[in-house]
């Protein structure tokens, strides 16, 4: 069951992403460059390295 759980799930994020680009844009596109879909990187943040 988990297995179909996972899929539906990536589904409905992709289509939430869609409507997020659509509502906001360029700056939503630059997010999404910066912060990973589901699993979050560890170490040291960009905006950081950036400073």
């Amino acid at each position: 069951m988990w297995p179909v759980l996972i899929v539906a799930y990536y589904k409905l994020a992709k289509r939430e992403e869609k409507d997020m680009e659509k509502e906001f844009g360029e700056g939503y596109r630059r997010y999404m460059g910066r912060v990973p879909m589901f699993i979050p990187r560890f170490g040291k943040r960009e905006a950081q390295k950036n400073k």
